[in-house]
């Protein structure tokens, strides 16, 4: 079924021209899930970081803490995409 205002690489955020089956992942993200991923990826984080000072495993702690870090971010990300329900009443 087309949409009123066509593509939806304009939209900003959920409405009416835009739903949710259109957005980047085309659901809303499960909070509980990725609340533990980012947890346990943050955990890791600081574990890491700790160990590779303590043991002066440099190479290790960079690419372990990049890892850990960048995980972090995409899953305080898709926390941020569940809360996108500006337009959610609308929809309903």
């Amino acid at each position: 079924m087309p949409r009123p205002h066509g593509n939806p690489l304009n939209c900003s955020s959920v409405s009416v021209e835009c739903p949710i089956e259109d957005s980047i992942y085309g659901y809303y993200p499960n909070i509980g899930v990725n609340s533990f991923f980012l947890a346990l990826f943050a955990v890791c984080l600081v574990f890491n970081v700790y160990f590779g000072i303590r043991y002066k495993t440099w190479t290790y702690l960079l690419a372990m803490g990049l890892g850990c870090f960048g995980e972090v971010v995409g899953y305080t990300g898709r926390l941020l995409l569940h809360n996108n329900r500006k337009y959610r009443k609308e929809l309903e």
